[in-house]
């Protein structure tokens, strides 16, 4: 018995010391993924393949609704502003005509952006390359 409380200390420890190491390693990528973002956008750059792994950066839209605020609320005004025909009450979807609205450089009516907020984030990814 004794082994096993031993050993469970043991591996409680380890678990500490590496959880530590990882949030330092997170910290790390964080600050550098905002530096190669920083470069990819300022150089127009997409991708780059270098020692077996691709780092590349994407640019995504985001939508959801502001604290307080309610799907049903949100479809309502849509409905209002005459997008009815583009609408379900499934909140994904109405979360999908906002988006899309938002990519075609069409502003969602001054409703919906008070009630959501709406934007988008560029991410950098870093995957191995395919071979």
């Amino acid at each position: 018995m004794d082994d096993t409380i031993d050993k469970l200390i043991e591996l409680t420890e380890s678990k500490e010391v590496l959880e530590a190491e990882l949030g330092y390693i997170k910290s790390q990528i964080a600050a550098h993924n905002e530096a190669v973002s920083e470069m990819f956008l300022n150089s127009g750059t997409q991708s780059v393949t270098r020692h077996g792994m691709t780092v590349s950066i994407a640019t995504t839209s985001y939508c959801k609704a502001k604290v307080g605020v309610d799907y049903a609320t949100i479809a309502d005004s849509l409905r209002r502003e005459g997008y009815s025909d583009l609408l379900t009450v499934n909140h994904s979807m109405l979360k999908s005509v906002i988006k899309e609205l938002a990519n075609d450089k069409m502003r969602p009516p001054k409703t919906v952006r008070e009630l959501m907020d709406i934007g988008s984030m560029t991410k950098v990814r870093c995957r191995k390359a395919p071979t």
